[in-house]
């Protein structure tokens, strides 16, 4: 199997990082099958830290001796177990078993706008599943472990010929409306401050200007991992941004 990992950098040789973002499957090193997807990852890290070179990195993943060995969970479609299993990473509340790998359907623009709406409690469950079963997903592959990176080989780098499409900025406006709200409600309670100087705070931060950047991506993060690099950046001065791709 030959999979990618979108970076602002040649990442030849993976690992894990000792940090969770919230992200889908939680913690790891992301890759995945599709090459315009790595592509949109690269150019949307390289944005997010603005330095360095929007770079696809390309392996080869010995998957029949791999899944025969690690433990693995698998979606092939994106069911009420996916949603069930991606939301509780963003949310930062999963307390189920730990795998080695994952692999299921990766979420695009499309997805991570319905899962705002989601989390926002504007689509019920079965609304939010009924809206992925029509959309088109690739699959990434996620490693939770050292055994399991073992069994991805670096090939090389792929071009990054072409342009990467980015989301309407109307469409943007419309699921920040749902999702500075969460992060708005998470600054008001750990630092006790009022709604008014919640909304400073996050407004004039950094976190914020990049937020509002679409081609960055950041919007596809859960309303707990912004808030958790808003944290960060509120006393260190910098932002750690996620590898997802």
């Amino acid at each position: 199997m030959i999979l990618y990992h979108g970076s602002n950098m040649v990442v030849d040789k993976p690992m894990l990082i000792p940090q969770n973002r919230f992200l889908d499957f939680g913690r790891g090193f992301y890759t995945t099958e599709n090459k315009e997807q790595a592509i949109s990852f690269a150019e949307k890290v390289y944005r997010r830290r603005r330095d360095g070179i929007p770079t696809v990195s390309v392996y080869h993943f010995d998957d029949k001796a791999a899944f025969a060995i690690c433990s693995l969970l698998r979606f092939n479609f994106p069911d009420e177990a996916w949603l069930d299993f991606v939301s509780a990473h963003r949310n930062g509340t999963y307390q189920g078993n730990a795998y080695e790998l994952i692999y299921g359907p990766v979420a695009n623009d499309d997805i991570f706008a319905t899962f705002a709406l989601y989390a926002g409690g504007q689509l019920s469950k079965e609304e939010t599943i009924n809206r992925l079963k029509v959309k088109k997903l690739y699959n990434q592959l996620v490693f939770s472990s050292e055994r399991g990176i073992s069994y991805i080989h670096f090939t090389g780098t792929l071009d990054m010929r072409g342009e990467v499409n980015s989301m309407e900025q109307s469409r943007l406006t419309t699921i920040l409306v749902f999702l500075i709200p969460q992060v708005l409600s998470l600054i008001i309670a750990e630092y006790k401050v009022t709604e008014e100087k919640a909304s400073d705070m996050l407004y004039s931060s950094e976190l914020y200007a990049v937020l509002e950047d679409e081609p960055t991506k950041l919007w596809h993060l859960s309303a707990h991992a912004l808030f958790e690099m808003f944290q960060e950046e509120q006393k260190t001065g910098k932002i750690t941004f996620p590898e997802e791709g």
